[in-house]
């Protein structure tokens, strides 16, 4: 039977033809939305609104309570709340500001788990545009929202669904920008970046 209409991938050599396989790939803004929804409904799935009592997601909470309430950097959770010194400030102070607006921890679990929706949505966009097509980009990010490890990461107040979004996000942006020659181009990657970081 012909094949149908539609670009064609040579496997295994420039030369030599082995297969061909059709890659009439979908719009990459609707793999990047089923990538999103994959993520989402993975980790919907596991979803516990519950307080987590133990790890780093008990300490981000307490740090962030306390730059909330008391401006300071302390471990609520240690006997005499000493400062904190083991944890960088970056993300109990945006748990902070969540606590400021009136986020409770469900809210900031949730914030998470769109975190993880984000990333995957982002990995869809960058390997779309990095020459591997929709199909392709598809099936990269469906590695992060199946990983049961990153979808774990999405239940709990975690710095790594944050960190890896906007890490997929600047190497989007930074992909992107290689169409323009303007050196400020390059500018809202790495702000992203400085974000991440």
């Amino acid at each position: 039977p012909a094949l149908p209409d539609c670009r064609l991938l040579p496997i295994v050599s420039r030369d030599v033809v082995v297969m061909r396989i059709p890659l009439d790939a979908p719009p990459r803004w609707l793999a990047s939305s089923v990538a999103i929804a994959a993520a989402a409904a993975f980790g919907w799935a596991i979803f516990d609104p519950r307080v987590s009592t133990g790890g780093d997601s008990a300490l981000y909470w307490a740090l962030g309570r306390s730059l909330a309430e008391t401006g300071q950097y302390r471990n609520l959770l240690a006997p005499g709340s000493p400062f904190e010194t083991s944890v960088p400030w970056g993300f109990p102070a945006l748990v902070a500001l969540g606590i400021m607006l009136g986020f409770g921890y469900f809210q900031l679990k949730f914030f998470s788990l769109a975190c993880l929706a984000g990333a995957a949505g982002f990995v869809s966009a960058w390997l779309s545009r990095w020459g591997m097509r929709a199909w392709l980009g598809l099936a990269g990010s469906l590695l992060i929202a199946m990983n049961p490890s990153i979808v774990t990461y999405g239940n709990a107040v975690l710095s790594e669904t944050p960190y890896m979004m906007l890490s997929f996000a600047a190497l989007w942006r930074f992909e992107k920008q290689q169409e323009r020659s303007a050196w400020w181009s390059v500018v809202p990657g790495a702000v992203i970046v400085a974000c991440a970081y």
